[in-house]
């Protein structure tokens, strides 16, 4: 059985949340198990993209933090690991890309991303994204979901 951890940023039900949610339905029993760790501040309850998750019967592993700059979220990161015998972590926004990548250091398991896309409308995703894109070439495999994104995926080697 392997165990896989994705990793989302998010509070609502949105494109690559349902991608991750119809992926592990389709995951072939016995063989697979998909767990989403949901980036979540330490005074949130619960949101609509939990709800949404645990309704259709995947579990979800808050990753809580006491604030969104919180680095205390590495190690939150890494017991909830190890805690759930993960055996990939796979990243999907630029926050869980550069958390993935920072527990990847530590604890040597393999990691993978997709890339859903950048959107640059405000000048604090730009900051976000280009440091995403720094450590996208140290993931064991990258995913785009488009031949432009997998373009720019390329372009940052």
């Amino acid at each position: 059985m392997i165990n896989i951890l994705h990793l989302r940023d998010t509070d609502r039900i949105c494109g690559p949340g349902k991608t991750i949610i119809e992926t592990a339905l389709a995951a072939t029993p016995g063989a697979f198990t998909h767990k989403i760790g949901l980036f979540m501040l330490d005074r949130e309850g619960h949101n609509l993209y939990q709800d949404a998750a645990v309704k259709r019967g995947i579990e979800v592993v808050p990753i809580r933090s006491a604030h969104q700059f919180d680095p205390r979220i590495v190690w939150t990161l890494i017991r909830a690991i190890k805690d759930h015998d993960i055996h990939l972590v796979h990243a999907h926004d630029y926050k869980s890309e550069l958390l993935t990548w920072a527990v990847s250091r530590v604890l040597r398991i393999p990691i993978m991303t997709t890339v859903h896309g950048w959107i640059w409308n405000h000048a604090r995703y730009k900051v976000y994204w280009k440091a995403a894109q720094t450590v996208l070439p140290r993931f064991d495999k990258v995913v785009a979901v488009s031949g432009q994104t997998r373009d720019a995926v390329l372009a940052c080697g």
